[in-house]
This record gives structure tokens, C-alpha cells and sequence, in this order.
């Protein structure tokens, strides 16, 4: 498994190849030590309906983030606090700050303001376009401005090298030979220039997620966002205004922290899905189709831009099925947070010691 990720095996292959015999031969159970540590794996949904809904007993592991160290650039810029990460207490504060980021109705005019920008990128490749990286750029343009309303710009070049720095620091998050030899990394920045840029772009965007935190919170003072619909502001105004009413203390670190989770959450896998979702709809001439003459019965056929409202997304019911069978086919995640065992207990009937790191695998 190790030598797999350390060759950049694609992750079908690798399941195919490794992981799937493995759940055969198991009781749906499997045991991996990848990335730093030996986990076991569950694939029995009783199995994982048990684990998840039993939070105070298997709580979520930091076992890989005190393995890698503080100075590893995941740390850096994900730190433990975040409401994916964190355990109790500290949970329920970020659960009440991130609620209105689950609840919020969709941003459909800041995405659509991107729209024009996809297509022109479309019409500059001139007939043929590597859809994976420009649904790349489209989805950190709409997650830049969902989550904290900044212009990364990636659609129309990276002319201020924003989206270059994003792609550095998650290219160090998820660099194997990095969490191998996660000790050295200190030493690493200093010998090794690909690291040391990888720091300068972790330490770049973490410093501009503070002052935009800053500058929210003194236009939130100033009243600045008081007229303005829900569904319009960015998630950082959002998140500050729970904080208020909740009369909850949160530090722009714990903020910043909670806007990295919400960038990693929703880059690669919004933009997976999206190409995929064109993938299906080009080999699919017969959906496509069906899918046009409901979107041209809702919207008209005019020849001028259309921004749709809520009301007529809803009606959209073909779209709606699509979506989900794209997403049924190729799902957007493969494995949960891990959690730990606080005491030897049984799950689904099987044995599993106390500290042992537990994990669910949901490709089954």
C-alpha cells in the first residue's frame, strides 16, 4: 500500500489491485498501515452505523498530526481545532459557529458570476479543453468567493499568483515522501527549495486569510452586511455573525482554521465531480438531451444570459437526478476521519483493543 501511494498508483487501480481483496477475504474488516499508522478499516455498514453514532467512545484520532509533527505544513494550515478535526467541547463550539455554512441557501448569483469566465476559457482552448484542471480553477474561483470573497483569479491566469500558492500548500499536505519523513521537515526547508516555497505559500495564505478575518470583523461592526440576504454573503461573514449571536469567543486562528477545512473539503472534490459529471453527459447522448430540453423548458431558449433562481433550480428535476447518479458512480470521498478505540470493545461482534485507530472505508 505504501510503495502505491509513493508511485502515485491511481486510487481505482489501487483499490482494485489491493484493498478489494482484502475486504473479500475479511469480515468486513481490513487492517492498513497507510499513511503513518496501522489502521483498521470497517467496509460493514452496521459496523460503521455503530462507530459513527458513538462519538464519545471512539473519538477522532490525531494520531497521523503527532506523528508529522506541528512544523508539517498540514498542521500549518488545517491545525486540530477545526470542526472536522476536533473531539467534545471543542466540537460543539465549532458545530454552532459552522452551522450556518450546513443551512445557508445556495450562493447562485456569486457562482453564476463565474459562468462567463468558464466559457471563455472554453473558447480559448479553441475546440479542445482539459476539463480536469480548468473545473480545477472554476471551483477555487467559487470557493474563493463563497468562503471568504476573494478573487483567486485562477479562471483568468493567476495574474496575482494566488492560485499557484494554494497549489503549492496542497501539494505539501498530501506529498507521501513529506509525511514519511515528517521529522525532518524543519531541516527539509532549509536544503530542499520545493519545500521551502511550499512553507512561504502555507505562511502567504495563511496570512491572508487573517487580514480578510480582520477586515470582516470591522465591516461586521460597522454594519456593513446588515442588508444583505444570507445566500449572499461569503461563509468568514457567516461564521463571525453565528459567533455573535451565539455569544461564542472564536480567534481568527480558529476561524482560519475552519476556512482551510472548508477549501480542502470542497476543492478536489467539487471539481471531481464536476468533470465526471460531464464525462457521463458526453458518453451519454440520451441523458444530455433529456437534461437540455428540461433546463431550455424551465429558462426559455433566448439568446442572452440567464441567472436562474432558487424556484426554477427546484424545478429541475432531471438535473437533480443526474447529479446523484454522477455522484453514486463516482463518489467524492473514499474514507472518513479516523477515529480511536478509548477501551477494548466490540464493533459489529469483532474484537478491537483499546487504542486502536478505527476508520470507515465507504467505497463499499
Amino acid at each position: 500500500m505504501a510503495k502505491s501511494l509513493l508511485t502515485s498508483e491511481p486510487p481505482y487501480s489501487r483499490f482494485k489491485r489491493i484493498i478489494l481483496p482484502a475486504i473479500q477475504e475479511g469480515n468486513g474488516f481490513y487492517v492498513s498501515k497507510v499513511p503513518v499508522d496501522w489502521t483498521v478499516y470497517i467496509t460493514n455498514p452496521v459496523a460503521a452505523k455503530q462507530l459513527l453514532l458513538k462519538s464519545n467512545s471512539f473519538p477522532k484520532s490525531h494520531c497521523v498530526f503527532d506523528i508529522v509533527g506541528d512544523k508539517h505544513p498540514a498542521i500549518q494550515f488545517v491545525g486540530r481545532d477545526s470542526v472536522v478535526l476536533s473531539n467534545g467541547e471543542v466540537w460543539k463550539k465549532q458545530r454552532k459557529i459552522m452551522n450556518p455554512v450546513f443551512h445557508r441557501s445556495m450562493p447562485i448569483k456569486t457562482v453564476a458570476s463565474l459562468i462567463p469566465l468558464f466559457f471563455s476559457a472554453i473558447e480559448e482552448a479553441n475546440g479542445r479543453i482539459p476539463i480536469k484542471p480548468r473545473m480545477k480553477d472554476f471551483t477555487l474561483d467559487a470557493l474563493g468567493l463563497t468562503i471568504f470573497d476573494f478573487e483567486f483569479k485562477a479562471l483568468q491566469g493567476d495574474p496575482d499568483h494566488w492560485t499557484l500558492a494554494y497549489k503549492l500548500v496542497i501539494q505539501s499536505i498530501f506529498d507521501p515522501i513529506s509525511s514519511v519523513f515528517s521529522a525532518l521537515e524543519p531541516l527539509l526547508v532549509y536544503i530542499y527549495p520545493k519545500r521551502r516555497r511550499s512553507a512561504d505559500a502555507v505562511a502567504k495564505l495563511n496570512a491572508k486569510f487573517d487580514q480578510v478575518i480582520s477586515k470582516k470583523r470591522e465591516e461586521l461592526q460597522n454594519g456593513i452586511f446588515s442588508n444583505k440576504p444570507d445566500n449572499e454573503k461569503d461563509l468568514v461573514t457567516l461564521m463571525l455573525e453565528a459567533g455573535m449571536q451565539e455569544d461564542i469567543s472564536i480567534t481568527n486562528e480558529e476561524l482560519r482554521h475552519n476556512m482551510a477545512v472548508l477549501f480542502l473539503a470542497g476543492d478536489d472534490n467539487i471539481s471531481n465531480a464536476l468533470s465526471f459529471c460531464l464525462y457521463h453527459l458526453a458518453k451519454n447522448k440520451r441523458a444530455q438531451q433529456k437534461l437540455r430540453e428540461e433546463i431550455i423548458n424551465i429558462l426559455g431558449d433566448d439568446d442572452m444570459d440567464i441567472v436562474p433562481s432558487l424556484e426554477e433550480l427546484k424545478q429541475m428535476k432531471y438535473m437533480d437526478m443526474v447529479i446523484k447518479e454522477n455522484l453514486r458512480h463516482n463518489m467524492p470521498v473514499d474514507l472518513l476521519i479516523p477515529r480511536k478505540t478509548i477501551e477494548d470493545t466490540f464493533v459489529a461482534d469483532t474484537f478491537i483493543p483499546k487504542d486502536t485507530r478505527i476508520a470507515v472505508d465507504i467505497r463499499r
